[in-house]
C-alpha cells in the first residue's frame, strides 16, 4: 500500500511540474499584453506632447557670422560662443488625461543672461572687412510649439525681437535667431526671456565658458541624466532644486570655429535590449516622468508567477501527503488558473486605481476564493494554513516589487525559507505511511 502510494505521488510530482510550466504560456501573453498597453500609454505621451510641447533642449545663445573668403568665391559661418551663460528655468508641472492615461506636461519660466567677450573676429582671424551679412544671434529650442511667449533679448536696455528659424544649421537643427550688427553683440551683457511648454525632459546645452544653471519646480521625482550631473540638488516630496556649474575645460569642443566645428544634433542608439535612447552626451536634462510605472511594475510582477505557483502547487502537494487527501489535477489547473487571473487583474485594475490598490485587491480577489476552494477539497487546517502561505508570498512578493535594491536578497531569503520547510516536510518522505493508511489499519486492528 505505502509503495503504492509512493509511485502515486511521484506520479503525480511529474505532472504538477508540468502543469506549472504549462502555466507560463498565459502568463507570457499577459506580458506581451502589458506590453501593449504600455505602447498605448506612449502613444497617448507623444500624442499630447504633438500638441503641448516635446522633450525641450535649450542650447545658446551664439553668434553665427557669414565670412566671405579671401577670394571672394565662397561664404563661411564663424561661431562664437558666450563667455559666461546663466540660464534660470522655473518649472511647473502638471498631468493632463488622455483616455485612461495620465500624461505628466510642464510650463518653464526661462531666464538666460549672459556675455560675449570683445574682439571676437581675432579669436578667428577674420578680417572685419570680409563681413558680408549682419551677425545672426541663434538660440536653440528644441521644439517651437511649445513657446507660449515672445522671445526678446534686451541689450543696452533696448529690445529685440527673435526670427523663427536658425540663420544656418551647422549647430543645431531647429531654433530662433536675431539678426543684429555684429558690434551690437560683441563684449556686452545680454538678457534673453521667454516661457515654454514641453513634456517629459528639460535639458540645457553648456555653451558658455562658463556655465551656471540652475532649476527649480514642483515636481518631487526628477531624474539627472545627460552628460554632466548637478553640483548640487535638493529633492523633496512635491519640489525640487538643482544646480550646474560647468567649465569649458569639462567639455570636448572649443569657444568659436568655423561652420559645423562642433555638432550638436541628438543621435539615438539602440541598447542591448533594443530600447532606442538618445545620446545626449553634451546636454544637463531634467526627466520629469516616473520610469517606473504600473506597466513596469506589472511585467516585473509577472516575472514571479512561475515561483507563485510551484510554491502553491508543492504546499499543496505536501498537503495531500499529510492528509491523505486526493487533489484531482483538474483541482490544479483550476488553482493555477486563479493564480494566473490575478496579473490580468493586477493590469486592468492598475491603470485606474494604481499599482499599490491593484495589487491589494488583486491579492484579495484570489487569495480569499482559493481558501474556500482549497477548504473544501482537503477539508482539513491544512488549507488555511496554505492559504496564510499565499497571502505571505503575495506580500513578499510586492515587497520585492517596490525595494528594488533588496529584491534579490529578500527573494533568495524567501527561497531559502521555503526549501527548509520542504525539507523538514520530506524528511522522511517514503518511510512513514500516509495519514489515511495508519487510519485504516487501526480499523482493521480494532474489527
Amino acid at each position: 500500500m505505502a509503495s503504492n502510494f509512493s509511485k502515486k505521488l511521484s506520479t503525480k510530482s511529474l505532472f504538477i511540474g508540468l502543469i506549472c510550466a504549462l502555466f507560463l504560456i498565459p502568463v507570457f501573453f499577459i506580458s506581451r499584453m502589458v506590453a501593449d498597453r504600455q505602447n498605448r500609454n506612449a502613444e497617448a505621451v507623444k500624442e499630447v506632447a504633438d500638441k503641448w510641447g516635446q522633450k525641450q533642449y535649450i542650447g545658446g545663445p551664439y553668434i553665427s557670422q557669414g565670412v566671405e573668403s579671401e577670394n571672394g568665391l565662397s561664404i563661411r559661418q564663424a561661431h562664437f560662443l558666450p563667455s559666461q551663460l546663466s540660464i534660470i528655468a522655473k518649472v511647473k508641472t502638471e498631468n493632463r488625461k488622455r483616455g485612461i492615461y495620465m500624461v505628466p506636461l510642464y510650463k518653464t519660466e526661462v531666464l538666460i543672461k549672459g556675455r560675449f567677450d570683445s574682439s571676437l573676429l581675432a579669436k578667428l582671424n577674420i578680417d572685419s572687412r570680409n563681413l558680408r551679412e549682419k551677425a545672426n544671434l541663434n538660440l536653440h529650442i528644441s521644439d517651437l510649439k511649445g513657446l507660449s511667449s515672445q522671445v526678446s533679448l534686451k541689450i543696452d536696455n533696448k529690445v529685440y525681437e527673435f526670427s523663427s528659424g536658425l540663420s544656418n544649421r551647422y549647430l543645431f537643427d531647429e531654433g530662433i535667431h536675431c539678426s543684429e550688427f555684429f558690434g551690437m553683440l560683441e563684449g556686452k551683457p545680454f538678457e534673453i526671456s521667454f516661457t515654454l511648454n514641453g513634456s517629459q525632459t528639460l535639458g540645457f546645452v553648456p555653451l558658455g565658458k562658463n556655465n551656471d544653471f540652475k532649476m527649480s519646480g514642483d515636481w518631487g521625482n526628477p531624474s539627472f541624466s545627460g552628460g554632466f550631473l548637478p553640483q548640487s540638488r535638493m529633492v523633496k516630496a512635491d519640489s525640487f532644486h538643482a544646480q550646474w556649474n560647468i567649465l569649458d575645460l569639462n567639455r570636448p569642443f572649443a569657444q568659436q570655429g568655423w561652420d559645423n566645428f562642433v555638432n550638436f544634433k541628438q543621435a539615438e542608439t539602440t541598447d542591448y535590449r533594443g530600447v532606442v535612447e538618445v545620446v545626449e552626451p553634451n546636454y544637463c536634462n531634467v526627466k520629469f516622468f516616473d520610469p517606473v510605472t504600473g506597466y513596469v511594475m506589472a511585467l516585473r510582477a509577472n516575472n514571479y508567477a512561475f515561483f507563485l505557483l510551484l510554491i502553491v502547487f508543492v504546499a499543496l502537494f505536501l498537503a495531500e501527503y499529510l492528509t491523505g487527501e486526493n487533489i484531482h489535477i483538474v483541482q490544479y489547473v483550476v488553482i493555477g488558473a486563479a493564480i494566473t487571473l490575478f496579473y490580468l487583474i493586477l493590469l486592468s485594475f492598475s491603470e485606474h486605481l494604481g499599482f499599490n490598490k491593484a495589487y491589494l485587491v488583486g491579492s484579495a480577489m484570489v487569495i480569499l476564493p482559493l481558501y474556500i476552494y482549497i477548504r473544501a477539497i482537503i477539508n482539513s487546517k491544512v488549507s488555511l494554513l496554505i492559504s496564510i502561505m499565499s497571502t505571505f508570498l503575495f506580500g513578499m512578493f510586492f515587497v520585492m516589487l517596490i525595494s528594488q535594491d533588496y529584491s534579490l536578497v529578500i527573494g533568495t531569503l524567501v527561497a531559502f525559507g521555503v526549501l527548509l520547510g520542504v525539507m523538514f516536510v520530506t524528511k522522511n518522505f517514503g518511510k512513514i505511511k500516509p495519514i489515511t493508511e495508519i487510519v485504516n489499519e487501526e480499523s482493521t486492528r480494532i474489527d
